[in-house]
């Protein structure tokens, strides 16, 4: 066991230092080439070419984050823990108030299938309805909820295009669909997910917006 700790520790003590090495490396290169040399950094202006790096680059990057990992292992493991327990106590951690939009697109949406699934509210009972028409309409405006954040999301993982619905720019749209196409079939490897770099339909963009309606108008019917 003590050798297994002592072993643990060398590895991070060098993992410190050959990151701290690396870095300081990086700065007295960029100074002499910058600074003293004065030269001006090479732009392709083709960004597919300007992030490629060469396979002796990609393989030293990979050594590099190997290492850099388990430099940074016990100051991630403490603000895991920290943040994992604000969560517990308080319901959101101070990580979360750095991009609030991006914590409630991934909480909101597994709630509302929840509330969805196991809610007795029916908000949009009427007179003359059975229960079966007020809870399938009361399941269709939670689904829309649903979507605007799974939409959001999708705004942030996979970078959508959205427009207003009122000002929809149709050419706009087909500059931005050919040039996705184009994108994707250059560098396929650059996108993992089939959603990525999707420009939104103008009935997208009605449901996007009539989500966020029926969130205002029915804030205070979500509950149980």
């Amino acid at each position: 066991m003590i050798n297994v700790i002592l072993a643990t520790i060398l590895l991070w003590l060098f993992s410190y230092i050959y990151v701290i090495i690396d870095d300081i490396v990086d700065d007295i290169i960029i100074f002499i080439k910058y600074k003293i040399l004065n030269q001006k950094p090479k732009v392709s202006r083709d960004i597919f070419k300007d992030l490629k790096n060469s396979p002796a680059r990609e393989a030293y990057l990979y050594v590099y984050r190997f290492f850099f990992h388990i430099k940074e292992f016990p100051e991630s493991f403490y603000y895991d823990t920290k943040y994992f327990i604000q969560r517990g106590l308080q319901g959101w951690s101070h990580r979360d108030v750095w991009s609030i939009d991006w914590f409630l697109t991934s909480i909101m949406p597994p709630m509302l299938k929840r509330l969805k699934d196991t809610g007795h509210t029916m908000p949009t009972w009427e007179e003359g309805k059975s229960d079966e028409q007020c809870k399938k309409e009361w399941d269709d405006i939670i689904d829309s909820i649903i979507y605007i954040f799974e939409v959001s999301k999708n705004i942030h993982e996979h970078h959508w295009i959205i427009q207003e619905s009122s000002k929809y720019d149709i050419k706009f749209a087909k500059k931005y669909i050919k040039l996705n196409k184009e994108l994707k079939e250059k560098e396929p490897k650059l996108f993992n997910n089939e959603k990525d770099l999707h420009v939104m339909t103008i009935q997208e963009c009605y449901k996007y917006e009539e989500g966020w309606e029926n969130f205002r108008k029915y804030f205070y019917q979500l509950w149980d």
